[in-house]
């Protein structure tokens, strides 16, 4: 919400009465839903489209380290389970990056995804934000 506009100043004073929150006048506030159904959907999307197009990875971009409750893309990733999707993928923490003839799946923070994809880009495939 943008600073100054009455929605922020209706969210600060919600957020100071209802968590005590101090959050200056005049700033501008962000909300970040991130829900475990949406991450299941858009990670099992990103691999099947990878498998079906014979792809080598999926990437999973997240901002865990900072927004620590938001961190549902890279704990949802780390936990697909699905049947025929498992058999066919591998996640990077139970292979060491190597999948053998499976499709790889890795997680990566978002602020190193961006720098490594311009100096390696060839190690990013399909990448999921």
């Amino acid at each position: 919400m943008e600073a100054g506009s009455s929605d922020a100043e209706k969210l600060r004073s919600f957020l100071k009465e209802s968590f005590g929150w101090d959050i200056r006048e005049m700033s501008g506030i962000g909300v970040k839903p991130i829900s475990k159904e949406g991450s299941e959907r858009l990670i099992r999307a990103a691999i099947v489209y990878a498998l079906k197009h014979e792809r080598e990875s999926v990437t999973l971009v997240h901002k865990g380290n900072i927004q620590k409750f938001t961190r549902v893309l890279h704990e949802v990733g780390l936990s697909t389970r699905e049947g025929r999707i498992r058999r066919r993928r591998r996640h990077w923490n139970d292979c060491n990056g190597k999948p053998g003839s499976k499709l790889l799946v890795k997680d990566v923070i978002a602020d190193i995804c961006f720098q490594q994809s311009l100096t390696r880009a060839s190690e990013f495939d399909v990448i999921a934000t």
